[in-house]
């Protein structure tokens, strides 16, 4: 619960196609906003930890859920914001 409660309203920049694979580009993510946290139907590995965690994210007026491990620790491009605004 305090998890949910500290990254609701949070921004974050998401691979949207749900792919780890090396051949993504800048073009796969967007800027959305997590609505919430639910319970997934598996576990999966987060760095050196195990959940079954997932993100409810918004990105404009579309809601998706995926696993953690789609979010990225890179910054924000400009274009990214751009499209985000503009999607607001």
């Amino acid at each position: 619960m305090i998890f949910e409660e500290t990254v609701k309203g949070a921004y974050v920049r998401v691979n949207m196609s749900g792919t780890t694979n090396s051949s993504t580009t800048a073009h796969d993510y967007v800027i959305a906003e997590i609505v919430g946290v639910e319970k997934g139907t598996s576990h999966y590995q987060l760095d050196d930890k195990v959940t079954d965690k997932k993100l409810k994210l918004k990105h404009g007026n579309k809601t998706t859920t995926l696993k953690m491990c789609f979010i990225s620790n890179g910054d924000f491009t400009g274009g990214e914001f751009t499209k985000w605004f503009n999607k607001m």
